[in-house]
């Protein structure tokens, strides 16, 4: 995770071995949902990072020069109470949306989609945000690969 609070160290009984809330509970569930609950095989690679307030074309991921990225699934989760949006997408490129999620006064997780997405060379993966506010905190998880 970004912030050293959302680290959570699990035992081998499945039980939580630091004090954390139910919500930071869900962010490390759907990380393994990410990493190895929804596929046959693990993906190669995950990542995983949580955005605070509102997003214009932060970067969440760049491949290695001269490699695409391909997104075999998402998982997104808000903190926020107001109408809003998030969504992913490539740019410098293609544009093409990857996943994109409606918030409507409701909390929890917005649910796994397995995708095979292709970006285009070099394209990499950003986050925007619509009314999120200063508080607001975003939750992804991107299971992905490199291929040339």
């Amino acid at each position: 995770m970004v912030r050293g609070q959302d680290i959570v160290i699990w035992n081998e009984d499945g039980t939580y071995s630091a004090d954390v809330t139910s919500e930071k509970r869900l962010k490390v569930d759907a990380a393994i949902q990410i990493g190895a609950g929804t596929f046959v095989q693990a993906p190669p690679k995950t990542k995983l990072a949580e955005f605070i307030g509102q997003q214009v074309n932060t970067n969440i991921l760049t491949p290695t020069a001269g490699k695409k990225i391909i997104v075999y699934g998402v998982l997104m989760d808000s903190s926020s109470t107001n109408s809003c949006c998030a969504k992913v997408n490539f740019v410098n490129g293609s544009g093409v949306l990857v996943w994109r999620i409606f918030i409507d006064k409701a909390k929890g997780n917005q649910g796994w989609m397995p995708l095979n997405i292709i970006g285009g060379i070099n394209e990499s993966l950003v986050v925007n945000t619509v009314n999120f506010a200063v508080t607001d905190e975003l939750f992804i998880g991107i299971a992905y690969d490199e291929v040339d």
